[in-house]
């Protein structure tokens, strides 16, 4: 993936020329053309074939030059020397491809074209990336940043970013490239029609939490990726999508899911004879069946991949193909197969200087060698396997740490034939020993029996009807507390139905009524101008709908649960000092009306709680669901706390936890609150959502 992207990025300042060959040709060979006119057709030809005909495009570059310099043109002779640089990076001639970027750097220096410095600092920058030197690719792309904000193209300066990201990534600070990622976001939001270039972004964004193991964050921006390249119908961008959140759902331990992801990538890869799709989905595939024990389907799928990536000519992609290959002949017992394999694998992975294909073809080679006995050259192996392991983590090597690895691994078989030993007889000495402590058990029992069955009777007889009435007592006093609880609850219930009505009237009867008997009155009387009126109704109107929201929310029915919940919390602690963080799931659906305006009131009255009586400086707000179907919800503050059994329920106390917990049972959840003073509240509730429809 992170290879089409580079391509990508890389072109993206440079591409969008869709004339026609032909009459680009026309114009470029027309002398009566002015000279500006027939170079800027010379340099469209010359961009499209950098990638398709590299060597034509250099010749082209050259024609460039020859022209540009005899008209005394020194920007287009700077484009010449940069077009030659870019033909000669593809084909892989990294030194002389800087020689020439840095000449086109001096003339575009002297021709005060900042735009084309920065973008001549960007591919040098690249050059030395593919060359391992990070540091010097890095100063490269700062350069390149520096130039772009001078030349004020936002494109440019986001392509840089992008590319200086990458190296971040490669040394692991992942919160650098996370930050530098999220500016690239920025910009390319700010160009509201560059909808393409906001779904890599997020494509960028969703690899970076992969790579953190945050596979749910990872999805979101993979999801939100999918959704702009299906709504601009780019089919390549959608299959790519595909294999990307195929492999987040296999982290995620969804197979079934991935596997559908993947299957839908080479249905776009085989419509569009896409080589780009296909190795890497069928590679994805392969690496299912493996996990899954199917060898024979893994050894198909992996060949597939690697006949792709040989076709776009992808060495590192083609030796991390054949690694595969090489250890499914290995799994499968076709050790003499999967050997020559490994080994050109490996070879392939040298010259491409590549320790991620070089790692696993050793350790499949450590693993032959030591099924054939080959202790030698199976040690070898996998002291260059940790080499190249440790390697593409950035580690040094422990070489102490290495031998004591390889003396574990040639010594294993005796140690755990060993260890068997031991604990066997470990085994039968725990046995022999249990079975004497049961002789001596049963003796000690018959003893006990023979001197105390008669008093063990009176005794147990005795403690038997102590008991009883205990229970009897116990359910008693249980079932009168219960009683009392419940008496308790329904006034509560009464007398805020009775509150609520009371409110209702009073606003109907003091605000709307008012309201209209001054509309009626002033009606009659003639007093008011037309828009007097539709003033004054509208104030009504508005006194209608503030009833109507106290009853029922109305962002309930407009936005749905989740947003009229993260709308409350975000109105709630809006205007305090209160640090609120929010984790919400997405829940519209999985309750009824009626039920998501309990929930919607028992996160109300929470919120509220902490606003008003916590005095604390976090809150934390989480609402998730799982495979199970339960919600689960926590309210939690660092405030003040209280005495959870100080607290009743009284008449004047608003909802409180009693109305909460009244609520709860409603919805035949689980209700728990957790308070010390001094040391914060902790609000849990569990709802069962697969009681819903014995609810609804």
């Amino acid at each position: 993936m992170r290879y089409f992207i580079q391509l990508v990025i890389f072109a993206l300042p440079f591409c969008g020329y869709s004339q026609n060959l032909d009459s680009l040709n026309a114009i470029w060979e027309d002398p009566s053309r002015s000279d500006s006119v027939r170079l800027d057709a010379l340099d469209q030809i010359t961009w499209t074939m950098e990638f398709i005909q590299p060597d034509s495009a250099q010749q082209l570059s050259l024609d460039m030059r020859r022209f540009s310099e005899n008209k005394g043109k020194t920007s287009w002779t700077g484009r010449s020397y940069f077009l030659e640089a870019v033909s000669i990076y593809v084909r892989g001639q990294l030194e002389e491809a800087q020689n020439l970027l840095k000449q086109s750097i001096e003339l575009y220096d002297t021709a005060k074209d900042a735009g084309w410095i920065a973008r001549s600092y960007n591919v040098l920058g690249m050059s030395y990336r593919k060359m391992g030197e990070q540091d010097l690719a890095y100063d490269q792309y700062e350069h390149a940043q520096e130039f772009a904000l001078k030349s004020g193209d936002p494109n440019t300066g986001a392509t840089i970013l992008s590319n200086m990201s990458t190296i971040r990534m490669e040394q692991g600070k992942i919160q650098k490239a996370m930050a530098l990622n999220m500016r690239i976001l920025e910009i390319y939001e700010e160009e509201k029609e560059n909808h393409i270039n906001i779904a890599r972004a997020y494509d960028n964004i969703a690899q970076l939490f992969e790579q953190q193991g945050n596979y749910k964050s990872a999805l979101d921006y993979g999801l939100k990726s999918l959704q702009i390249k299906k709504s601009l119908n780019e089919t390549i961008e959608i299959g790519l999508s595909y294999i990307s959140l195929g492999m987040i759902h296999y982290h995620l331990d969804r197979k079934d899911v991935a596997r559908a992801y993947l299957d839908s990538s080479l249905v776009v890869g085989n419509e569009l004879n896409n080589l780009e799709i296909l190795s890497r989905a069928h590679a994805d595939i392969g690496m299912l069946h493996r996990d899954a024990g199917r060898y024979h389907d893994a050894l198909e799928s992996f060949t597939k991949s690697r006949e792709a990536f040989e076709t776009i000519g992808f060495k590192f992609g083609e030796a991390k193909a054949i690694v595969s290959m090489a250890e499914s002949h290995q799994l499968l017992g076709n050790y003499e197969e999967g050997e020559k394999l490994a080994k050109l694998a490996r070879d392939m992975a040298y010259e491409s200087g590549n320790p991620e294909a070089i790692a696993p073809a050793c350790q499949v080679l450590h693993i032959i060698y030591d099924h054939y006995g080959h202790h030698k050259d199976a040690y070898d192996m996998y002291n260059e396997y940790v080499l190249m392991r440790d390697s593409i983590a950035n580690r040094e090597n422990d070489r102490t740490l290495v031998r004591q690895e390889e003396k574990y691994l040639y010594e294993k078989q005796r140690l755990i034939a060993q260890q068997e030993a031991e604990q066997k007889e470990a085994k039968l000495k725990q046995e022999s020993l249990e079975a004497q402590n049961e002789l001596l058990a049963q003796e000690a029992e018959r003893k006990r029996l023979v001197y105390g069955i008669i008093g063990l009777a009176l005794l147990a007889a005795l403690v038997t009807t102590l008991l009883f009435v205990m229970r009897l007592k116990k359910k008693r006093d249980a079932l009168k507390r219960e009683k009392t609880m419940q008496l308790q609850l329904s006034e509560q219930l009464v007398y805020w139905q009775e509150e609520e009505r009371k409110r209702v009237a009073h606003d109907l009867h003091d605000g709307l009524g008012q309201r209209l008997s001054i509309i009626k009155n002033t009606l009659q009387g003639g007093q008011w101008s037309r828009e007097e009126v539709v003033a004054s109704v509208g104030q009504a109107i508005q006194e209608v709908r503030n009833v109507s929201e106290a009853l029922r929310p109305r962002q309930l029915d407009l936005l749905g649960l989740t947003s009229a919940l993260e709308e409350l919390i975000d109105e709630t602690f809006s205007n305090s000092d209160i640090e609120c963080h929010v984790d919400l799931d997405h829940i519209d659906g999985l309750l009824s009306k009626d039920e998501e305006v309990s929930v919607y009131r028992i996160v109300q009255e929470a919120t509220n709680n902490i606003l008003k009586y916590a005095a604390c400086q976090k809150a934390l707000v989480t609402i998730q669901h799982n495979p199970e179907q339960s919600m689960y919800i926590k309210i939690e503050d660092n405030g003040r706390g209280f005495r959870v059994n100080s607290v009743t329920p009284t008449k004047t106390g608003g909802f409180g936890l009693k109305g909460m917990q009244e609520r709860v049972n409603f919805l035949q959840g689980q209700f728990d609150v957790t308070s010390l003073v001094g040391e914060g509240t902790l609000i849990q509730i569990v709802i069962p959502l697969k009681a819903k429809s014995k609810r609804a």
